[in-house]
């Protein structure tokens, strides 16, 4: 079971981690994007040969705040 939750561009942020088996075909990402752009949420395709596991994307995504809040972001947008 999947549970999507997830937080406007402009508010608090949830992070929600679902499992997706299968490629990442460019219909997957174009479709993503567009569910996310039309709920005005984010939504980042991870390839799991690089992630540990949910408590892995769950402190990145925390740093990654905590890194635009302080200013000492290196990505343009978070």
């Amino acid at each position: 079971m999947l549970t999507w939750k997830a937080g406007r561009k402009s508010e608090p942020w949830t992070v929600a981690v679902a499992h997706v088996a299968g490629a990442f075909s460019d219909d997957l990402i174009r479709k993503t994007a567009q569910w996310s752009e039309s709920r005005e949420v984010h939504i980042i395709i991870v390839d799991p040969d690089v992630c540990a596991g949910e408590l892995h994307l769950r402190a990145a995504v925390e740093h990654a705040v905590r890194a635009f809040s302080e200013g000492r972001n290196i990505s343009k947008y978070l």
